[in-house]
């Protein structure tokens, strides 16, 4: 019966049928061992194209099957399964819902000495830390990883490893080290898969953009979104508009930065993805250069309480330094204390840095200076500093 099974699998992947279909078909025929395979399969595709919620209900099938076969918890199956759950979690429900599911996975995952696990559950892990800024944890797990299973890693296992230390770096500003990850998770031509391509990109040309090498931070923009595009991935497209946006507030073309952050966006809302809260306080610092000071404070409010949801700190903290330079706009000069020291004590708390808070802070303090208060205008200067390594 197996045999028959498999035999009718073939023919509906031959026929363009996608895993999901042929993963339902093999659970209703009883087959649910031969579907489990082709179900991780579909959620795995789900998350590439960024659809999370899609994800979710073909993982729930998963754990189901397993569920009905009463496989064991350290399972291959169950262990992928975990991986795909800590992604899910990343995506609709923050980094404190997946933690414990993505230690789980890589205690489960370093015991089964399957390197293709152990590298799922390492990545996961490290995206679970970065996620909270634990930068330092994110690049230990990832340590510990190689450590253990070397050069047992394939090339495509290794190189989602840099891929996953670069991004870990580049969030503490770390950006010359980063840049070494990721152009090294490169080198094995087309061994990484599109989506993770395309993030590679979509991080150097953040590197670029800070660095002010404007046009080379939108050549890596049309790389990326050609690595996404191979990859279907909407949520990936929706990155690189966020991506083109920032391009184009750096050229002083708030118009166009508006169109990309509001692609972004209705991609990101269409999708269920969490991560709106980027483009939304994107298009709050567009504003705030453009000194549309009420729609920014519009924007960023909404952005503060997007960030808080999902414990995304590092936004959370950069959104309050926005609205300080809102309020120094505005002339609310008891609001801006009061946003200040929340900016300060989030960033002083978890030693986090955003190239985007330099420059808003930059402007709060001038702004304040105009205005003849010097001290509130020092006060934001030291945040600009902070956030430059001063």
């Amino acid at each position: 019966m197996q045999k028959v099974h498999a035999r009718c699998a073939e023919a509906l992947a031959a026929s363009g049928a996608g895993h999901g279909i042929i993963g339902l078909h093999l659970a209703e025929s009883g087959a649910v061992s031969l579907a489990l395979p082709h179900l991780l399969k579909a959620t795995s595709e789900m998350l590439q194209i960024g659809s999370a919620r899609s994800a979710a209900v073909w993982l729930a099938r998963v754990v189901n099957g397993a569920d009905s076969l009463a496989l064991p918890t350290e399972d291959p199956v169950r262990i992928e399964a975990l991986c795909l759950e800590v992604r899910v979690l990343l995506h609709t429900r923050g980094a404190e819902a997946a933690r414990d599911v993505a230690e789980r996975a890589v205690e489960l995952a370093f015991s089964s000495d399957r390197p293709d696990l152990a590298a799922s559950a390492t990545v996961a892990m490290s995206k679970v830390y970065s996620r909270q800024r634990q930068i330092q944890a994110s690049l230990d797990i990832a340590a510990e990883g190689i450590r253990r299973f070397g050069d047992r890693f394939a090339p495509r296992d290794r190189a989602i490893l840099d891929a996953s230390c670069g991004f870990a770096l580049a969030l503490v500003g770390r950006a010359d080290e980063a840049a070494v990850a990721l152009n090294r998770a490169l080198v094995p031509r087309g061994a990484l898969p599109p989506s993770i391509e395309g993030d590679v990109h979509r991080h150097l040309g953040v590197g670029a953009l800070a660095a002010g090498r404007i046009d080379s931070a939108e050549g890596h923009a049309m790389d990326a979104l050609a690595a996404y595009t191979r990859g279907s991935s909407s949520m990936g497209r929706a990155t690189v508009h966020n991506g083109l946006g920032n391009v184009a507030r750096k050229r002083g073309d708030f118009a166009a930065a508006r169109r990309h952050f509001g692609e972004t966006l209705a991609l990101m809302e269409a999708l269920g993805h969490n991560e709106e809260v980027v483009p939304r306080l994107n298009l709050g610092i567009t504003e705030c250069e453009a000194g549309d000071w009420a729609e920014a404070e519009q924007h960023i409010v909404r952005a503060v309480g997007l960030a808080r949801s999902t414990s995304h700190k590092m936004l959370e903290g950069a959104a309050f330094a926005c609205l300080v330079a809102v309020a120094a706009g505005l002339g609310q000069w008891d609001a801006y204390d009061r946003r200040l020291a929340m900016a300060v004590s989030i960033f002083h708390e978890d030693g986090l840095r955003e190239a985007d808070v330099v420059m808003v802070s930059e402007l709060a303090a001038r702004l304040a200076a105009e205005q003849g208060h010097a001290a509130r205008a020092a006060a934001a200067r030291e945040l600009a500093d902070l956030h430059r390594g001063e």
